[in-house]
């Protein structure tokens, strides 16, 4: 185990920042470190990734593509302006991705659409002003979607429709 514990100005308040892999609990933490790119080389039989607090600042195609077995990805607190319509391609084990606090402004109808398995979603305190028609069609399992503290200004009415399984929609805070 490799760990190293700490607070960083980039994190909320209270926030500890940790740096460590454990082996035994497939977990990899990687937070407050300033980082500007999702590391290479993680572990295939990893399930939980800890980007949180970094200056990552894009999400490319295939950044997570050796990651099939995971399960939660944080990249909270981050610069992230760009995620690439493939970045979570074939992640079809990914139960809860959190995206925010971040400078996304536009995503891609496409981007979630192999997320099969995805529960949670965190996208507020982003730039989002718009969402294009079917970004969350292919999300059958999504039950909780927070798109709070966002700039936008419309929602297309069927935007939500096929999403059966959601019991919590934040859409406050909004200009």
């Amino acid at each position: 185990m490799i760990a190293q514990v700490s607070a960083h100005s980039n994190c909320p308040e209270n926030h500890l920042c940790r740096n460590e892999y454990i082996p035994s609990s497939r977990r990899f933490w990687e937070t407050c470190r300033n980082l500007t790119q999702v590391p290479t080389g993680i572990r295939a039989e990893v399930l939980q990734v800890y980007l949180h607090c970094n200056s990552i600042s894009s999400l490319p195609a295939g950044v997570f593509s050796n990651l099939t077995q995971c399960t939660q990805i944080d990249l909270n607190y981050n610069q992230i302006s760009l995620v690439d319509k493939d970045a979570f391609k074939g992640m079809t084990s990914l139960e809860e991705l959190y995206l925010s606090q971040n400078r996304i402004s536009t995503i891609e109808p496409e981007t979630f659409d192999e997320l099969d398995n995805l529960a949670i979603l965190y996208l507020w305190g982003n730039k989002l002003s718009t969402i294009k028609l079917g970004t969350f069609t292919s999300l059958y399992k999504l039950e909780k979607l927070l798109l709070n503290e966002n700039q936008l200004t419309s929602i297309h009415v069927g935007q939500f429709a096929k999403l059966n399984n959601l019991v919590e929609l934040a859409l406050y805070f909004h200009p």
